[in-house]
């Protein structure tokens, strides 16, 4: 992925912070990359009693969205205008991945939307 490119999804990534979401950018092993707004998030751990070998996420696949519309990342306004349409639409889903997976979760200190993507 060229750099033009890593710079438009990492404005459209900071457009969705700036509503108040948290994303989650999972990277598989091929390469490519799976992106979701999240709900919740629960990551592997292992401890003596018990062991959890995969990271959950629970929110909305928003890979499709983000490639169609990276175009129109840098109108603010137009960008979430199309998100929050796609968010009537979309379900929420759980996705269970390996720990060894790469993956990356951006979000604000004050998580706020996170009711938005659930009453929808």
């Amino acid at each position: 992925m060229d750099l033009q490119i890593k710079n438009l999804y990492q404005q459209a990534i900071e457009s969705l912070i700036r509503e108040g979401f948290e994303v989650l950018k999972i990277v598989e092993d091929n390469g490519y990359e799976l992106y979701f707004i999240v709900y919740k998030f629960q990551e592997a751990y292992f401890n003596s009693a018990q062991s959890v070998e995969f990271n959950t996420v629970e929110g909305i696949n928003i890979t499709a969205f983000l490639n169609k519309n990276l175009n129109i990342s840098q109108n603010y306004s137009q960008f979430i205008g199309a998100l929050n349409n796609e968010l009537e639409r979309l379900d929420i889903v759980r996705l269970q991945f390996n720990k060894k997976i790469e993956w990356y979760k951006w979000s604000t200190p004050n998580f706020e939307n996170r009711n938005k993507i659930v009453k929808r």
